[in-house]
């Protein structure tokens, strides 16, 4: 290695490399990114491709001045190397997990890193209406981005704004994960031709040949000429929807990228850069770690005795929740021809994970691939359901919430029957807070008519997603992020599965634990350890947090001192707030209602063992907080 990247200490010194040596230095910088960084195979493979690209940008902007916006964190990877240099705050880089949380911008070069796909450019279109003078914004968003909705509208809004924008089309052509669709397949027809800018020159020069247009024209015919130009290359459709385009060019080519973004950034109004960059497909699968990892069976090496017993309760038993909910749905389609699937998000966070290829694969013509576009995703599922058909939409929890108003306008208000299946939801082992799904309930319960369900079990799932596809209005059924409760170790069912009604597994005098879906087997467990401590807690599977039963609600509150209630999902507008909203309705007596959940604020990156543990939702946690809260209600009532 020559030592470049060691002479970057801060990114205007990359202005001092001969342009002839940036070659050499993005190849030590991928070498770093390498050392540095663990990601996904795909993500870590797209992170590699943009190191060209990134030292162009920072060769030619002064990105303290300029700004810079990135549509996915992982694509941010080797800018935070340029940027950091090597000791630039005293910790070590591999200690900057990616992808990087919105709020970790503390370094004057850091201004936006998104965490799902799409909203670079409407970002960097704000940002420049409120830049004065001639600093340069630029959006960096991939092409399995630029297909989404929101993208879309940005490209077509930018035009009227007079902004001083740079987006540049980060094209890899499978991003992290295929791009489907017509303007998939038109990137494709663009990166297999000559340039946009080269097939102009080469339409003006056919043009100018034929005899009655060529010579001797006016402002008007040269009008036309550039408009029939436009209509025989490639690269067309973005100038018609605003900004100018130039492009596509090798991503890779840094002395190229160099030449021509100095040429761009002299160039006030929208533009449009359109690179083609290279996956790199070398990497080494040792530096391959999930974006939604499941905690291990075993504790880590250094964990203490306490977590390896959390992640031992953690985990229940041997096979994903994402598994188990894939055959589940798969079962059920094959027995009902009328069900649809629609997957929402990239393949690998969706969450039934490599069974996605399957369903395609095996259902033909009852899968529908919509990847990042949430809101129309919804909208046809709404589309669907009005038909006849019965469709099941497949989606993080945590992305479910972008498609809110096709949710509130296309699907509530209707009342069509469209299931909803929330994947990863509550906590997970992620590394940014935007990745949790602890917020889906509370914008539920704000549709009117949404039956929401979570499971305790993989038996139970089995018959959720029945009475769903059975419903004639909107469910939502909530799938863990962890391992689904094995065979030998379920509880039996005590109460047949009926809309509203709970399920008491265990019987108490002291106290109810209501305790909603990952949380149910944690509180049989922290009932044997109150029971250890003298007090005896009936437990309740709620089974729904919507709709609920007031009749059950007031008999429990009746015969117990305190209740309860537990969920995996922040407690503002969650299961434990529609308990109390009810019982404050009905007059219940609210004030012996205790909700335990998800505390407000942002969550730490963690393991969720770690994260259940540091909450105090494990059985150990759930178990002290009780015992105080009795023992406090006890001694105020004797005062």
């Amino acid at each position: 290695m020559s030592g470049l990247l060691q002479s970057i200490r801060n990114p205007r010194d990359l202005r001092q490399v001969p342009i002839s040596r940036l070659p050499d230095l993005a190849e030590e910088l991928r070498e770093r990114i390498l050392d540095r960084f663990a990601m996904k195979d795909a993500y870590l493979k797209s992170a590699l491709g943009m190191a060209d690209l990134t030292i162009a940008l920072h060769h030619v902007f002064d990105f303290a001045h300029d700004k810079l916006i990135f549509d996915l964190a992982h694509q941010a990877a080797a800018h935070l190397v340029l940027t950091r240099g090597e000791s630039a705050d005293g910790t070590a880089l591999s200690e900057r997990p990616v992808p990087v949380s919105p709020g970790d911008e503390r370094e004057p070069y850091d201004h936006f890193f998104s965490l799902h796909p799409g909203t670079s450019i409407s970002k960097a279109l704000g940002v420049a209406q409120a830049t004065e003078g001639d600093a340069k914004t630029v959006a960096v968003i991939g092409d399995g981005a630029v297909v989404s909705g929101i993208a879309l509208e940005a490209l077509n809004n930018g035009h009227g704004l007079n902004s001083n924008a740079l987006v540049i089309l980060n094209d890899n052509e499978m991003s992290v994960s295929r791009v489907v669709g017509a303007m998939g397949e038109y990137l494709s027809k663009v990166r297999a031709g000559k340039t946009y800018n080269e097939l102009k020159k080469d339409a003006h020069k056919l043009l100018q040949a034929i005899p009655i247009i060529g010579s001797g024209l006016d402002k008007a015919a040269e009008q036309l000429k550039d408009a029939v130009a436009k209509a025989l290359v490639p690269g067309s459709i973005f100038e018609k929807l605003g900004p100018r385009y130039f492009g596509p060019v090798d991503g890779h080519n840094v002395g190229h990228l160099v030449q021509l973004m100095n040429e761009i950034k002299d160039q006030r109004g929208f533009n449009l850069l359109h690179v083609i960059t290279r996956r790199d497909e070398s990497v080494d699968a040792k530096h391959e770690r999930l974006v939604f990892p499941v905690s291990s069976k075993k504790a880590e090496e250094g964990e203490d005795a306490d977590l390896a017993r959390g992640i031992e309760f953690e985990r229940q038993g041997e096979e994903p929740w994402n598994d188990v909910f894939a055959n589940s749905l798969m079962h059920a389609a094959e027995n009902d021809p009328q069900l649809r699937v629609l997957l929402l998000a990239a393949p690998d966070v969706r969450g039934i994970g490599k069974a996605s290829s399957q369903f395609l694969e095996k259902l033909p013509g009852r899968v529908f691939d919509m990847q990042v576009n949430e809101q129309h995703g919804v909208a046809f599922a709404a589309g669907l359901a009005h038909a006849g058909l019965k469709p099941v939409i497949v989606a993080p929890a945590s992305v479910i919430q972008r498609a809110q108003d096709q949710i509130f306008q296309e699907i509530a208000l209707s009342g069509l029957p469209v299931v909803m299946t929330l994947c990863y939801s509550g906590l997970i082992d992620a590394r940014a807070s935007l990745y949790h799904g602890t917020q889906d309930i509370a914008f539920l319960r704000a549709m009117p008519g949404i039956d929401i369900m979570a499971p305790r079990d993989g038996r139970e799932l089995n018959h959720m997603l029945d009475m769903a596809l059975q419903s004639n209005g909107p469910s939502a059924l909530r799938i863990s992020h962890s391992f689904a409760p094995d065979s030998d170790r379920l509880y039996p069912e005590q109460q047949e599965l009926v809309r509203g009604r709970p399920e008491i597994l265990r019987r108490g005098s002291d106290m109810t634990l209501f305790a909603l879906g990952s949380m149910v087997y944690p509180a049989m467990e922290a009932a044997e350890l109150l029971a250890a401590k003298g007090l005896e807690a009936t437990v309740v599977n709620a089974r729904f947090a919507r709709p609920l039963d007031a009749d059950f609600l007031q008999d429990m509150l009746d015969e117990h001192t305190l209740l309860f209630t537990l969920e995996e999902h922040g407690v503002a507008g969650g299961f434990g707030s529609a308990v109390l909203e009810v019982a404050a309705r009905e007059r219940l007596g609210a004030g012996k209602i205790i909700p335990i959940g998800v505390p407000e604020g942002p969550i730490s990156r963690a393991s969720r063992a770690r994260l259940l543990r540091r909450m105090g939702l494990d059985r150990q946690g759930l178990a002290d907080r009780m015992l105080h809260e009795y023992r406090r209600h006890v001694r105020s009532s004797k005062s």
